[in-house]
């Protein structure tokens, strides 16, 4: 499929002059056919190639899930963390480095992609221990009126095991 729009493209580069309007028309009618059929081709592979993956790695723990958020962490990409954060929350219903994100994010006062981590994360393990997991943050972070204001809200339960870990 490649070879044959390279050749075409290439065939188009080096027509001649001469050629009349109606050959030039045929021509890029063929062009627009084999790259048609060049993107269908490249589609079908990146579909095949995404579900192998999907496959190979619907049993990834969130420990070798990390990799794929600390990357971005790493180069202070925090925006790419969240996106990537996403993608893997939907996929595997994990969040590796929610808490390195989370923190970034309240020093950068972020507030926008900290209530996208939240929400997400509310998805993937319920309201009750996301809000935990905020306060963390905000407490680690050394927040501690949004820490508070968070464990004051309104119908949250008491949980001794997060509370002391925390």
């Amino acid at each position: 499929g490649r070879d044959l729009l390279d050749k075409a493209v290439l065939e188009w580069d080096n027509r001649e002059e001469f050629w009349t309007a109606n050959e030039e028309s045929n021509c890029k009618d063929e062009l627009k056919r084999l790259y048609k059929e060049s993107t269908k081709i490249e589609r079908a592979t990146k579909i095949e190639k995404d579900t192998k993956i999907e496959r190979a790695t619907k049993r990834a723990t969130k420990r070798e899930l990390n990799h794929l958020v600390e990357v971005h962490l790493v180069k202070d990409d925090v925006r790419a963390a969240v996106v990537e954060l996403r993608k893997i929350a939907k996929m595997f219903k994990k969040m590796p480095k929610k808490f390195e994100v989370t923190c970034r994010l309240i020093e950068e006062e972020n507030v926008e992609a900290l209530q996208e981590i939240l929400d997400i994360s509310i998805g993937v393990f319920g309201e009750e221990p996301s809000l935990y997991d905020l306060a963390h943050c905000f407490l680690h972070k050394k927040y501690t009126a949004q820490a508070k204001k968070l464990l004051e809200t309104p119908g949250l339960r008491y949980d001794k095991g997060k509370v002391e870990y925390i």
